[in-house]
């Protein structure tokens, strides 16, 4: 991990917290035992700066025809977990990190990359925000597309290394290493504490 290493983090920057949701974070197909474990340095963040904590929300469709080619295939295989057969609430942002957000805004999706919701880019350009601290789930699936996303816009990204996590903690591991290593130009991966300790 490199830490801070391209100085303060201005006051305008947004916490992009990524998919935190019941889905994830409750007995499912999808469940992520580790996201538990990450409530808490995120709820630091939010709570750090209430008012510059926003959400992004993994959405499934309501069946499998709603959708084109592999997501089609891909919600056939996992049925269960669409809108026609999901348990109302269960796409919900946890509350627990939803209700320390004094100015909470939640930005919709259906794919893994948070800015395919197009509102995302234009909410952060209209804000003058420059800088992106990620949280949440999964690191190596709906974390990483929206961190390439990012980088691709211009935005400095810092990834928040104790509060995000994967089911697959070999992975998550890889992917914070990796990045460290080729996008060292672009990407700060930094502990909750460094990141505070610069975000004042």
């Amino acid at each position: 991990m490199i830490g801070i290493k391209f100085g303060k983090i201005e006051r305008e920057t947004i916490h992009l917290c990524i998919d935190m949701q019941r889905i994830f974070l409750e007995p499912s197909p999808w469940f992520c035992q580790q996201g538990i474990e990450i409530l808490e340095p995120i709820l630091a963040l939010i709570r750090h700066q209430p008012y510059k904590s926003w959400f992004s929300q993994f959405m499934t469709p309501n069946n499998s025809n709603e959708m084109e080619n592999s997501w089609e295939r891909y919600y056939e295989y996992w049925k269960p977990l669409t809108q026609d057969h999901l348990e109302k609430g269960m796409l919900d942002i946890h509350q627990g990190l939803f209700q320390e957000s004094s100015t909470p805004q939640i930005f919709e999706k259906f794919s893994y990359d948070s800015f395919k919701n197009t509102e995302l880019d234009k909410e952060l350009k209209s804000l003058s925000v420059k800088t992106l601290i990620m949280t949440g789930v999964e690191t190596d699936v709906c974390v990483l597309a929206t961190v390439f996303s990012a980088v691709d816009l211009g935005y400095r990204v810092i990834m928040a290394s104790d509060a995000m996590t994967s089911s697959d903690l070999q992975c998550h591991d890889f992917v914070l290493n990796s990045l460290t290593n080729r996008f060292d130009q672009q990407i700060e991966v930094a502990s909750v504490d460094e990141i505070l300790e610069e975000w004042k």
